[in-house]
């Protein structure tokens, strides 16, 4: 969802280098799979998941500005990966 951040007046969230995002990537697919369930996590998971990507962001020589907001458009663009991937999986066996 592009300008997503910006939809807030005056609550403007930084956007994340590269870097930052390829360690927030790794960490949240070390921590969450959308596969065995296809359930997002619950608020505590997603908790957990937001304080070790900033624990990771320190870590790293970054100031900790991975919001709840950025980690769930993170897990709902995986998950609509995964019921992609899932769609065209089963497609791909049906068809002759």
């Amino acid at each position: 969802m592009p300008g997503r951040h910006r939809q807030n007046e005056g609550c403007v969230e930084p956007k994340l280098t590269r870097q930052q995002a390829a360690l927030a990537g790794r960490v949240l697919k070390s921590l969450w799979n959308p596969e065995p369930s296809g359930t997002p996590p619950t608020d505590e998971e997603k908790a957990r998941i937001h304080a070790e990507i900033n624990g990771a962001f320190l870590q790293a020589g970054h100031t900790p500005c991975y919001s709840l907001r950025k980690l769930g458009d993170a897990i709902s663009n995986r998950m609509y990966a995964c019921r992609l991937a899932q769609r065209n999986k089963v497609c791909t066996v049906l068809e002759p």
